[in-house]
C-alpha cells in the first residue's frame, strides 16, 4: 500500500508540475500579447497625433486658400482688361513697333 501511495503521489507530482509549465506558458503568452497590444495602441496613438495635426494645419490654411481664390478673380479680371489694352495698342501701333515689342517679350 505504501507503494501505491508512492505511485500516485509521483503521478500528482508531475500532473502538478505540468500544470505549473502550462500555467507558465499561458502567462508568458499573455504578457507577450499584452505587451504587442500595447505597442500597437501606442503607434496608433502616436498617428492619430501626427494626424491630428495635419488637421489642423489644413483647416488653418482653408481661409488663407479663400481669400487667395477671391485675390485670384480680382487678378484674373485685371489681366483680361489688360490684356484687351494690350490688343488696342499693338493694333494702333506700326508693324515694325510690333515686332521690336513681341522681340521683348520672348
Amino acid at each position: 500500500m505504501h507503494v501505491l501511495h508512492i505511485l500516485k503521489t509521483r503521478s500528482f507530482l508531475k500532473v502538478a508540475a505540468l500544470g505549473i509549465i502550462v500555467s507558465g506558458i499561458v502567462g508568458i503568452t499573455a504578457e507577450i500579447n499584452a505587451s504587442k497590444i500595447s505597442s500597437d495602441l501606442a503607434a496608433k496613438k502616436r498617428e492619430l497625433v501626427d494626424l491630428e495635426s495635419r488637421l489642423k494645419a489644413l483647416q488653418e490654411l482653408g481661409p488663407v486658400i479663400e481669400r487667395s481664390l477671391a485675390d485670384m478673380g480680382y487678378i484674373g479680371e485685371k489681366l483680361t482688361i489688360l490684356s484687351e489694352v494690350w490688343k488696342a495698342v499693338r493694333s494702333s501701333r506700326p508693324s515694325s513697333f510690333n515686332v521690336v515689342i513681341d522681340s521683348c517679350l520672348v
